[in-house]
């Protein structure tokens, strides 16, 4: 499953790229990449970029959400395993979403 809001852009090859990812190591349950901001006006005025490691991903969800939501892809068949996306977790409810993915994988 691949999460992307309404106004935001992706590279073209980014789908593939987390099959892909996906696909050669079943150890993984969800993949994330980085981001750019950018304004109307601005072609680039930020990059956010995330941690890369299992143990950095884990250690972040103490303090902030290892993933950007819309650069997320994950496996269906392990998500069914959640609870999903809960509003009671709001404004937090995407880490609370990867701290169950990360539970299961």
């Amino acid at each position: 499953m691949a999460r992307i809001n309404q106004d935001d852009i992706m590279t073209p090859r980014r789908l593939a790229q987390q099959v892909r990812f996906l696909e050669t190591h079943p150890d993984h349950v969800v993949v994330g990449g980085a981001i750019q901001l950018f304004t109307a006006t601005e072609s680039e005025f930020d990059v956010l970029q995330f941690p890369l490691s299992d143990e950095a991903i884990r250690q972040q969800w103490m303090t902030l959400s290892p993933y950007s939501d819309p650069t997320v892809m994950y496996r269906k068949n392990v998500w069914l395993k959640t609870e999903g996306y809960s509003q009671f977790f709001w404004p937090a409810d995407d880490v609370h979403m990867w701290y169950q993915l990360g539970s299961l994988g």
